[in-house]
């Protein structure tokens, strides 16, 4: 596995470059997390608020894995487990990704959290970025064989721009 570079920002947040479906954008590393959360935003541009109405009943009927989230000012939204395959973190390939893809939320958000990072061995100096260099991959894959595969959302969602 080649090394992965989580940047420090000036804020103090580490962020890393991701590429899912061939969308370009960094993912915060977020120990803090205790799943790794994607905004459908970063997917599909400009959903209204019935197309978000139509795509969580779509992901309700469709997606048996979910998750109630809470942010920090207490507001909760729901996640729908799902996994992209062929994705670059940082420069490194993985076969295989999960997320919870979150559609209803107040703000945009990409969080890497615990249940990737438990599987990463990493180093962090003083005010420095974060090195990833290792990935346990037979841990993280282990008990998701049965999760529904991104692309059905997808494809969902651009027949749905199509009929527009």
């Amino acid at each position: 596995m080649k090394k992965i570079i989580a940047k420090k920002n000036k804020e103090n947040n580490y962020f890393i470059p991701i590429e899912i479906n061939k969308k370009m954008f960094n993912v915060k590393f977020d120990p803090g997390a205790n799943d790794t959360v994607i905004s459908i935003d970063y997917f599909a541009d400009d959903l209204s608020d019935s197309d978000r109405e139509k795509l969580n009943e779509y992901m309700s009927e469709n997606y048996k894995f979910t998750s109630v989230f809470t942010a920090a000012s207490g507001s909760e939204f729901l996640g729908y487990l799902t996994y992209a395959d062929n994705v670059t973190i940082g420069n490194t390939d993985f076969p295989r990704f999960y997320y919870y893809i979150i559609i209803e939320n107040d703000r945009v958000i990409a969080l890497l959290g615990e249940d990737f990072l438990d599987n990463c061995q990493y180093s962090h100096s003083f005010h420095g970025d974060i090195e990833i260099t290792d990935f346990d991959f037979d841990s993280y894959y282990k008990g998701k064989e049965n999760v529904q595969r991104d692309d059905k959302y997808i494809h969902f969602i651009d027949e749905m721009i199509k009929k527009k």
